[in-house]
């Protein structure tokens, strides 16, 4: 039985880890690959290697590499389901953040288009930093050059129409204007930075932003989200959160930017890389990362449908239980306690 073989059959039946888990496992692997790589045996002065030495070369790098794939198994055992893992360094961050932001690019692409008069998106909500802090239900419905539809549970229950557009940094975009963005990363960037600017954002933050509220509760086409990754992916100092989970607990690739200085905002969008499927949001306040969350959205149901009273598949009739975190030192007061669970019924 050879290495390879052996790895494939090692602890079978034992249920694998998330996706995070595994990307940060394969990210340790690449790295400790592209460092062997790098490393130069001295040469010889005199002579070259005869022909058994350089069978003895060829040993010591699959040795090296069975020692990687032994870090990686030491990584998932470490990594067990359900376990949270503290925040890496940021040279760690970096480099799983591109590739999980990456891979999500490549599913993206290969979706199919939707088609439909309103695109409708249904969320579950914490929103302290504005008096919601309690769980509450929000479905909106934007139209493709027709009045769209906001519904909203909790204490801020209503509905309100809202008028055709889609958010755009500063501006408001058509439909069209959406579809014509450039998928080209580099060029989309540099639209997005002439949208995002003079916000009193720096301009890593409010590129960020931009992008989460496309990839959000936007119609963004396939190659349009595919080209959103890839442009978040070289935002500088984005970072992931290893084995993280959203509002309502599903495991997720938590991407982040954390706020510049004391009083700025920072972003995190929650999401599957495998898929590309958006499952929240958050909005992260105070100086450090660990703070809890100013807000935080986990995507219920999205889809593209033809009248605002008609619901996605998927449609919750009641909210989740969610997972929040409680403050810690150093982070701002939040309104009030934080629950543990959301009410049984929703909107």
């Amino acid at each position: 039985m050879d290495e390879l073989t052996a790895l494939a059959e090692f602890r079978s039946n034992t249920p694998g880890p998330s996706i995070a888990e595994t990307t940060a496992a394969r990210d340790l692997l690449l790295a400790a690959i592209e460092q062997e790589r790098t490393v130069r045996m001295p040469r010889p002065t005199r002579r070259a290697f005869p022909a058994g030495r350089r069978a003895h070369r060829g040993l010591l790098a699959v040795t090296a590499l069975s020692c990687a794939a032994a870090v990686v198994i030491a990584v998932l055992a470490v990594m067990s389901p359900g376990h949270r893992t503290n925040r890496p360094g940021p040279r760690s961050e970096a480099l799983t953040a591109v590739y999980v932001l990456r891979k999500a690019a490549s599913a993206a692409a290969r979706q199919a288009s939707g088609h439909g008069r309103f695109f409708v998106s249904e969320s579950e909500y914490i929103d302290p930093g504005n008096g919601q802090d309690v769980p509450a239900k929000r479905t909106i419905w934007t139209g493709n050059g027709v009045t769209g539809r906001l519904v909203q549970s909790g204490p801020q229950h209503g509905s309100a129409s809202i008028p055709p557009g889609i958010s755009f940094g500063r501006l408001v975009i058509t439909w069209a204007q959406l579809h014509r963005l450039p998928t080209a990363p580099s060029a989309l960037l540099a639209v997005i930075g002439r949208a995002s600017r003079n916000t009193g954002q720096p301009p890593a933050q409010a590129d960020f932003s931009t992008i989460v509220g496309l990839l959000f509760e936007s119609p963004t086409p396939p190659a349009l989200r595919s080209a959103l990754f890839i442009a978040a992916s070289r935002l500088p100092g984005v970072r992931l959160v290893y084995n993280a989970h959203d509002l309502i607990g599903r495991a997720a690739a938590e991407v982040y930017l954390p706020p510049a200085f004391p009083g700025n905002d920072g972003y995190a969008l929650f999401f599957d890389p495998s898929t590309s499927a958006v499952l929240g949001t958050a909005e992260l306040v105070g100086s450090r990362v660990q703070c809890p969350p100013g807000s935080e959205y986990a995507v219920l149901a999205t889809g593209y449908v033809n009248s605002d009273r008609q619901l996605p598949p998927g449609a919750q009739r009641s909210l989740k239980p969610v997972i929040w975190r409680r403050s810690a030192p150093g982070c701002p007061q939040p309104s009030s306690d934080q629950p543990s669970a959301s009410p049984s019924p929703g909107g």
